[in-house]
């Protein structure tokens, strides 16, 4: 029989680290400051369904029960990387999607905002117009495609193809287009400003008018290309290749080379450039640096303006006629049968 009025508990003792099955009513007084008989014993008391927890602890020269606060095991709170979520969309009746097969597909005026396009197939598309805006075109393949007035800011473009692909007015500005194959595209007008095509295939490419102030070419190749009018001032062309090239015409080779007609390519660093017979006819070259063996062997520098330019390097057999060469620094340059400024040869 328990005492009357005295409420009945379960106790669980654990005791050296094993679970005793001693499970007796035990008083609710016995508890909480009470006696108990070995050090290190773990009670458990539980009443309306809540456990306390308890140790016998040694109190001066008591063993007693003391309450034991229970610590949930410490946690750490992981906060995750930002995960770009695509966008998968319809248009026109075409899934957007990683992988898509849009070849030919017309998509003109779309808007393709932040849209998941990697490694889709949009060869020969009507993306006339279309906004690219944060879309990924990762490994995508749009070779003759034509993004005419398309915007194309803050695109992913890292291995995508785009050969013959036209750009004509097209705004890339700031885009990651390094190491790309650019051949035969047109970027005509285009907004390339401060645009990164490091290391490039851009043979043949046609830059006419286009803005690529403090672009990224170094290590572009970029024989044959067209740069006729285009803004270069600040641009990185160190260690390119603006050499010239062959294409067939019937059964004849024809030798094309690289024009910077009228480009403004003040500032622009040229330092390395291999840049044997480029047209740089009218050009603005104020301050600009074609240092460290720069090859400009046979290039045309008629009327061009390299007011306070450095020339280091090979410049035999180039044309200076009419060319402004006041406060430029020549002294490292090879100009053996170059033509000079009012005409003569250099010996």
């Amino acid at each position: 029989m328990r005492p009357r009025g005295i409420k009945s508990v379960l106790l669980v003792v654990v005791l050296a680290g094993s679970l005793l099955s001693v499970v007796a009513p035990v008083s609710a007084a016995n508890h909480g400051g009470h006696v108990c008989k070995k050090v290190g014993t773990s009670g458990i008391l539980i009443r309306g369904g809540v456990a306390v927890y308890f140790r016998c602890t040694k109190v001066g020269k008591k063993l007693v029960w003391v309450k034991r606060e229970m610590v949930s095991p410490a946690t750490t709170t992981v906060t995750p990387s930002p995960v770009w979520v695509p966008t998968v969309v319809i248009v026109n009746g075409y899934t957007i999607k990683e992988g898509a097969y849009l070849y030919r597909a017309n998509l003109a005026n779309a808007d393709l905002t932040n849209t998941d396009l990697r490694g889709a197939n949009l060869v020969g598309a009507n993306l006339v117009g279309a906004k690219f805006v944060g879309a990924n075109l990762f490994n995508a393949d749009l070779a003759n495609a034509d993004l005419t007035g398309a915007d194309l800011t803050d695109a992913n473009w890292n291995l995508a193809r785009l050969s013959n692909v036209n750009l004509t007015n097209a705004n890339l500005a700031g885009a990651n287009l390094s190491g790309n194959n650019l051949t035969r595209a047109n970027f005509t007008g285009a907004n390339l400003a401060g645009a990164n095509l490091n290391e490039g295939k851009l043979k043949f490419a046609n830059f006419t008018g286009a803005n690529l102030t403090g672009a990224k070419l170094w290590q572009a190749s970029m024989a044959a290309a067209n740069f006729t009018g285009a803004n270069l001032a600040g641009a990185n062309l160190v260690y390119s290749f603006i050499d010239c090239d062959g294409e067939k015409v019937g059964i004849i080779v024809v030798k094309t080379c690289a024009k910077f007609v009228g480009a403004n390519l003040t500032g622009a660093n040229l330092g390395t450039a291999a840049a044997s017979h480029a047209d740089f006819t009218n050009a603005n070259l104020t301050n600009a640096d074609l240092t460290t063996r720069a090859k400009f062997y046979g290039a045309n520098f008629t009327g061009a303006d390299l007011t306070g330019a450095k020339l280091d390097g090979d410049f035999r057999g180039a044309n200076f006629t009419g060319a402004n060469l006041v406060g430029a620094n020549m002294a490292g340059a090879w100009l053996y049968g170059a033509t000079m400024p009012d005409g003569s040869k250099h010996p």
